[in-house]
């Protein structure tokens, strides 16, 4: 299964929005990517199995069941969740 999720910041046709800088946009993701319990509804425990250069292994737990996946990144370009 393939799945994209796109999201749109600072929209420009709202001048009255508060503009991230992409510094902070970043920060954003990084702590969902760190730690997802504030952003998946019913995570338990995000645990850090593995790290490298541009790439993450966790095991996020939903009660009983464990989901591994992968987060791979370019910092401050682009995240990818597998």
């Amino acid at each position: 299964m393939r799945f994209e999720h796109l999201v749109e910041v600072n929209d420009a046709s709202d001048p009255g929005a508060p503009g991230l800088s992409r510094e902070q946009l970043w920060f954003g993701l990084l702590c969902r990517a760190e730690d997802a319990r504030a952003f998946l509804p019913g995570l338990d425990e995000c645990r850090i199995i593995e790290r490298a250069a541009g790439a993450l292994v966790r095991d996020l737990h939903f009660g009983d069941v464990v989901v591994r996946d992968q987060v791979f990144f370019e910092e401050l370009q682009w995240m990818r969740f597998e």
